[in-house]
């Protein structure tokens, strides 16, 4: 059997409240020149290895990534909402000190199940969980079993996209919400291996692994490689993954 499309996981450039550390969620706020770039660097990038083809996000910092990719790489870029970033609710627009100061202690509390709590009237990893988990179904294994030659992309938000490999991964939740994903770092999925680069220039550099929150360790996942892959194959041939 061939192997599996490989998958560009892509964030969207940095943006205004990136910069100035407020959560997004539903909201949106323009890019910032530095993300302008980025996006600019990854279709550079890319061209040693262009995708086929690209779904995205509709919230504009991401759309606007994609946009400028696809005119790029002359590819087409196709909108799903269930690719939107978690919704944050009524901490949207904040920084995480006018968080603590409206909802004391919540985020502490959080901390103690990050998957499960919500966002005061938004939503938490498992609402997103479930929205990867039709889209895998109905528009990512139907990619993965062109098998084309060409990867395909997926530009998206930070915390829809560590969902989003969490279940290509096959991870446990409590290794998926640690999944780190900047602006300017892509993902490569195959099934099996999975790997990132920084885009600082028009290249990419792959590491094995998966960048972590609020550590410099990379997790290589060697012992899920031996066990028999990333999932893909699994995707490919029908199943969301868990």
């Amino acid at each position: 059997m061939s192997e599996a499309r490989t998958i560009y996981l892509i964030r969207h450039g940095q943006t205004e409240w990136n910069r100035a550390k407020r959560l997004q969620g539903s909201k949106d706020s323009p890019l910032t020149e530095t993300g302008r770039h980025q996006a600019e660097r990854i279709a550079k990038a890319l061209e040693s290895a262009p995708p086929s083809h690209m779904l995205t996000s509709p919230l504009g910092r991401a759309k606007t990534t994609a946009s400028m990719i696809a005119a790029h790489l002359s590819i087409d870029d196709e909108e799903d909402a269930r690719l939107a970033e978690m919704r944050f609710g009524a901490a949207e627009g904040l920084t995480a000190d006018e968080i603590d100061a409206r909802w004391p202690g919540f985020r502490k509390k959080r901390e103690q199940d990050k998957w499960h709590t919500r966002w005061p009237d938004g939503e938490c990893y498992d609402d997103v969980d479930r929205r990867m988990a039709s889209l895998i179904n109905d528009a990512i294994a139907p990619q993965l079993n062109l098998r084309a030659a060409r990867p395909f992309a997926i530009v998206a938000h930070e915390a829809a996209n560590i969902v989003l490999l969490g279940r290509l991964l096959r991870l446990p939740p409590s290794l998926a919400q640690r999944i780190s994903q900047p602006n300017n770092v892509v993902y490569r999925v195959s099934d099996r291996t999975i790997d990132h680069a920084q885009v600082e220039t028009a290249s990419l550099n792959w590491i094995p692994g998966l960048l972590l929150k609020d550590t410099d360790e990379i997790h290589c996942l060697e012992a899920l490689v031996m066990a028999g892959g990333s999932g893909l194959e699994a995707v490919a041939g029908g199943h969301s993954g868990g």
